[in-house]
């Protein structure tokens, strides 16, 4: 899901680039659109907003199906959903790997 390893392309940002990484997507879009990064960033978060709003039009439309796969695409739909929250707690609250190491003494 597109939308998972973009959002970590946020969070990542920093970390790569300073490792001298050049397929964070921010750094692909900036360079690609001649953007600046203020700007690379907010047409990240589009891109992730709108497969975020598509995935949810996607999971309403599943309520109103009775057929003999909805049951097992709601599961699975409802997997996918566990999957993005674990991911975002563990980028705001569980993983330290994107921050700054500690200034030294």
């Amino acid at each position: 899901m597109d939308m998972i390893a973009w959002t970590n392309d946020l969070y990542s940002l920093n970390k790569e680039e300073a490792g001298g990484m050049v397929t964070n997507l921010i750094l692909v879009v900036e360079h690609e659109h001649k953007l600046d990064r203020s700007r690379a960033i907010d047409e990240v978060r589009a891109l992730i907003d709108s497969k975020v709003k598509r995935f949810l039009e996607l999971r309403e439309s599943l309520s109103s199906k009775q057929d003999t796969h909805a049951f097992e695409l709601t599961t699975q739909v409802s997997g996918l959903c566990d999957w993005i929250a674990g991911c975002q707690q563990w980028h705001h609250n569980v993983t330290h790997r994107y921050l700054p190491p500690p200034a030294s003494d």
